[in-house]
């Protein structure tokens, strides 16, 4: 489903969701090295900051699945309520201390205390809960933004400091519909969503929460990564294609 490199820069990790297994491939040789035996399903994997956890979601088991990153091994499963259903994303805080699960089939979003190894809360967020991430804003606010695919809306949450649930902050109306993928610039000023279903990338500004712009990209996009500095020596172009932006559609 998704793919992210090891903190190590060695290995990518894939959640293979029609099977029960992340398969890790080495960069170097392309080859699969080993595969981790995981629930049924798993929809995404993603590491801790100090690189020595991963942390897989599942679309057809409801649980959180800790590996060990050294061993590979699985050392924890975190039961995830029946109510939440199906995760399909998955996104961890900078600090690592929580992990938010999005349920697109059941409209919730999942908060897991890490340190804990505990569900903290299940927020109802809406039809087709879409992809979550995180951003610490000018203020220094720690802030969760959740894309909600049914609704044309991404919420913004801000972080709970205590046991307390996570409060919300204000809805962003998107330009378009189904919003899906979505993720930070490195310096936390902008935010991403892919709209699935309108060809195009909302660029929301986070210290006003408005969308400033709208890109037109290729067809269906669902999952974004901003990958910051892949240009340095170019105008940011380089090897980009058009995927057929502009071209008749044709059904």
């Amino acid at each position: 489903h998704e793919a992210f490199i090891s903190p190590d820069g060695t290995q990518v990790w894939t959640a293979v969701r029609g099977e029960d297994y992340v398969s890790v491939v080495s960069l170097e040789t392309g080859e699969e090295v080993d595969r981790i035996e995981t629930a049924k399903g798993p929809s995404k994997v993603v590491f801790s900051p100090d690189g020595e956890q991963a942390f897989v979601n599942h679309f057809d088991a409801n649980e959180l699945d800790v590996i060990d990153v050294a061993s590979r091994e699985v050392t924890d499963r975190i039961a995830v309520p029946e109510e939440a259903g199906a995760s399909a994303d998955e996104a961890i805080s900078p600090d690592g201390e929580e992990i938010w699960l999005g349920h697109p089939m059941t409209g919730k979003t999942t908060v897991v205390n890490v340190g804990e190894s505990a569900v903290e809360t299940v927020l109802d967020t809406g039809a087709r809960t879409n992809h979550p991430n995180f951003v610490t804003n000018e203020d220094g606010e720690e802030l969760a933004y959740v894309t909600v695919g049914g609704e044309k809306k991404t919420l913004v949450y801000r972080r709970s400091e205590d046991d307390s649930e996570p409060e919300m902050v204000t809805e962003i109306e998107n330009s378009g519909a189904s919003p899906h993928g979505i993720w930070p610039s490195p310096d936390n000023t902008r935010i991403y969503v892919a709209l699935q279903k309108s060809d195009a990338v909302d660029v929301i500004d986070t210290s006003t929460n408005e969308v400033i712009n709208t890109l037109k990209v290729g067809q269906d996009p669902q999952a974004l990564v901003y990958v910051a500095g892949a240009d340095p020596e170019g105008g940011g172009q380089s090897n980009l294609t058009q995927q057929g932006i502009g071209k008749r559609i044709e059904n």
